[in-house]
C-alpha cells in the first residue's frame, strides 16, 4: 500500500513538471526579450509625452558647476593670426559658470556664465529657457542662445579638442555667434534608430553684439547704440537641416547645412549679409572588449557675404580635424584650417594636440601651432599647454 502513495506521488511529481515545461514553453519569452534589445528594430514615437516634472530634492537647489582654464603660451616673434593667446605667458582663457535646473514641469533653465581672461565684465554666454511638455519632437528655446550654425559654434570650450578656436570661427563668426532671440527645433519621426533628420529655425535679435562679424557692426560701418524706429528693428534668420545616420554600433555619420541671414550695417539699411556652411561628422568607436578607441573626423566649410559701404564682401573658411583616443585618459589630435577673402587675409594653419586626463574632472594638453599668413607668408610657430579644470555637476552638452 505503501509503494502505491510512492508510485501515485511520483506520478504527480513527474506530471507538475510536464506541465511546468510546457507552461514555459507556450508563454512569452520576455526575459530573453530584455536580454539584449536590437538597437536596429524599427521604433514608433508616440503623438504626446508626458511633462517632465522636476527633481523634488532639486527644485530649490540648481546643480551649479564652475570651469576654469588656464593657458600659457610661446610664440617666435609675434602672436600667430588668430591665437587664443595674445602673447607669451600664462592666463585665465575662461572661466565659466553653470546654472541648470528644471523650474517646473513645463519648463527649464541652462545658464552659462563666462569671463575671458582676468577682468570685471562676466557675460551671458548662453542663457535658455527650454520647453518640456510639447508634442514628441517639438521644443522651444527663449533667451540668450547660441546659434546652431554648424557643429562647433554650438559647442563650448571644454568640448573642444584643440586649445584654441579654428580659424573659420574665430574669423568669420567672431569668436561665436549668439544673440537674444527664440528657437523652435523638430525632430522628425523617422521610424527607425537608424537615421534621425532634425530641422531647426531661430529668430536673432539682429543688432546683437554676437552678431557683429555677420552685420559689419565690428568695423564701424553700424552704430548699435543708435536710437532705433520701429521700422528700424530687423531679426536675424537661420535655418538648419541636421541628418545622422548610425550605421552600425560603432560608426556614425552627422551631416548638416547651416543658413544665416540678417542685416548688414546701420539701422534701416536695405543690405543683407548672409553665412552659409555644410558640416560633416564621422565617428568610430569600440563597442567590444575592454578598449577606449575613438576615432572621428569633422570638417566644415562656410561662406559669408556682407553688403558693406556700397561694397560686397565675401569670405571663406574651412577646417578638418580628424581626433584618436587611444587610452583610457589620452587622446590626440590633428588639424588644418584656413580663411582667406576680402575682408580676411589669407591664413593657413596646421596644429598637433596631444591630451591628459587624470579624471573626468581635469585635463592638461600640449599643443603646437604651425601657421602661413598673407601678405608676408613668413612661418609662425606657437606652443600652448592648458589646463582644465571643473567643480559641480556639469550637463551633458550635446553630441
Amino acid at each position: 500500500m505503501q509503494n502505491k502513495h510512492y508510485i501515485v506521488l511520483t506520478a504527480s511529481l513527474v506530471h507538475i513538471c510536464l506541465l511546468s515545461i510546457a507552461l514555459d514553453l507556450l508563454s512569452p519569452r520576455q526575459a530573453w526579450a530584455q536580454e539584449e534589445e536590437d538597437p536596429y528594430a524599427p521604433i514608433v514615437l508616440p503623438v504626446t509625452t508626458e511633462s517632465q516634472s522636476a527633481n523634488p530634492s532639486n527644485l530649490m537647489n540648481p546643480n551649479i558647476s564652475l570651469v576654469g582654464n588656464l593657458l600659457a603660451s610661446y610664440h617666435n616673434g609675434q602672436p600667430l593670426p588668430g591665437s587664443q593667446a595674445e602673447g607669451m605667458g600664462i592666463v585665465f582663457q575662461e572661466i565659466e559658470l553653470g546654472f541648470q535646473a528644471a523650474v517646473d514641469p513645463y519648463f527649464r533653465v541652462d545658464a552659462f556664465l563666462a569671463i575671458e581672461g582676468i577682468g570685471p565684465e562676466l557675460a551671458f554666454e548662453q542663457l535658455e529657457l527650454t520647453s518640456l511638455c510639447l508634442p514628441t519632437g517639438l521644443q522651444l528655446q527663449l533667451g540668450q542662445l547660441l546659434a546652431e550654425f554648424g557643429r562647433h559654434n554650438m559647442r563650448h570650450l571644454e568640448t573642444w579638442d584643440f586649445a584654441d578656436n579654428h580659424l573659420p570661427n574665430r574669423y568669420l563668426l567672431n569668436e561665436a555667434v549668439n544673440a537674444t532671440g527664440m528657437e523652435i527645433s523638430y525632430l522628425l519621426p523617422t521610424g527607425t534608430r537608424l537615421l534621425m533628420i532634425k530641422l531647426v529655425a531661430q529668430a536673432l535679435n539682429g543688432k546683437s553684439d554676437g552678431l557683429a562679424a555677420l552685420t559689419g557692426l565690428d568695423q564701424g560701418l553700424g552704430n548699435a547704440n543708435q536710437e532705433l524706429e520701429w521700422d528700424d528693428i530687423r531679426l536675424a534668420a537661420l535655418g538648419r537641416l541636421e541628418t545622422a545616420f548610425t550605421m552600425s554600433p560603432s560608426w556614425t555619420l552627422v551631416l548638416g547645412g547651416s543658413f544665416l541671414t540678417g542685416p548688414s550695417g546701420e539701422a534701416g539699411a536695405e543690405l543683407d549679409s548672409w553665412l552659409a556652411g555644410v558640416d560633416l561628422y564621422l565617428r568610430y568607436r569600440q563597442t567590444r572588449g575592454t578598449g577606449y578607441t575613438t576615432v572621428s573626423l569633422a570638417a566644415e566649410g562656410m561662406r559669408r557675404r556682407r553688403e558693406l559701404g556700397g561694397s560686397e564682401l565675401v569670405d571663406d573658411g574651412f577646417y578638418a580635424q580628424l581626433f584618436y583616443r587611444f587610452a583610457q585618459r589620452w587622446n590626440t589630435a590633428l588639424r588644418f584650417d584656413w580663411v582667406n577673402g576680402d575682408a580676411v587675409e589669407e591664413v593657413m594653419r596646421s596644429s598637433a594636440s596631444l591630451s591628459f586626463l587624470p579624471s573626468e574632472f581635469s585635463r592638461i594638453r600640449l599643443q603646437y601651432n604651425l601657421a602661413r599668413s598673407a601678405p608676408t607668408d613668413d612661418l609662425g610657430h606657437e606652443a600652448l599647454l592648458q589646463v582644465e579644470f571643473s567643480i559641480g555637476p556639469h550637463g551633458a552638452h550635446a553630441f
